[in-house]
């Protein structure tokens, strides 16, 4: 039977907001001694300048962060900061993942958060979570995940989770998109007069199997 486990500490300490192309949440993920920031492409821009913001201490702080991959096809871009950042252990796969699997995703909704003291003392927001349920799995062609999940705006970027069992948990996917759904709206004679998108309730993750082959491509991230 499927459990609902909270996000442990260590996923909740990886997440982060960030600024660039847009305002989004990104992870820090280490494979191969060498950390690496994620993120959804989109969050970076089209026109990457070299530097990123994180939101620190209530204040915007710039960090120069190189491009090392990135794949619009896939939403995805992987950045390396300057110096590593010690945070406890996470996995990265989606090996023993099933369909209808329980997941978690974490992000900042409309660029909201908390501050509380279990995450890094209190210097960096503490992102939201919610729930969801694996709706698709990836096919080797487009390795998206759906979730059947209501996203908002502001959970691009952020990790999505789930449980191996034995308190372990791993990042199987990235949140990249929301599924819209087009409604018709109508005037008092009942004649359509135009259309309104409205959240779906399924949301849309790139695999994990695509943030490790963009590390893969350029494995130079910040050493540990």
């Amino acid at each position: 039977m499927q459990q609902f486990y909270p996000p442990t500490k260590e996923i909740i300490e990886r997440v982060l907001m960030i600024r660039s192309g847009q305002v989004g949440a990104a992870f820090l993920v280490d494979v191969g001694r060498r950390q690496y920031l994620v993120t959804a492409a989109h969050v970076v821009g089209a026109d990457y300048s070299g530097l990123i913001e994180v939101k620190m201490d209530e204040q915007w702080v710039k960090y120069p962060a190189v491009l090392l991959a990135i794949d619009r096809k896939h939403d995805t871009a992987i950045l390396t900061l300057p110096d590593a950042h010690k945070r406890g252990p996470v996995e990265l796969g989606d090996a023993g993942i099933i369909f209808g699997q329980f997941v978690f995703f974490l992000g900042f909704p409309f660029m909201d958060y908390s501050i509380m003291p279990v995450v890094n003392e209190g210097r960096m927001p503490m992102p939201y979570v919610k729930w969801g349920a694996i709706a698709r799995m990836p096919d080797p062609n487009t390795q998206f995940l759906a979730l059947d999940a209501t996203n908002n705006v502001g959970f691009s970027g952020g990790p999505v989770v789930f449980n191996l069992g034995n308190g372990r948990q791993s990042i199987c996917g990235m949140t990249v998109a929301i599924k819209g759904e087009l409604i018709p709206v109508r005037d008092k004679e009942d004649n359509v007069v135009g259309y309104s998108e409205h959240n779906a309730g399924i949301s849309l993750a790139v695999s994990s199997v695509v943030i490790l082959r963009l590390i893969e491509s350029n494995p130079n991230g910040a050493r540990l």
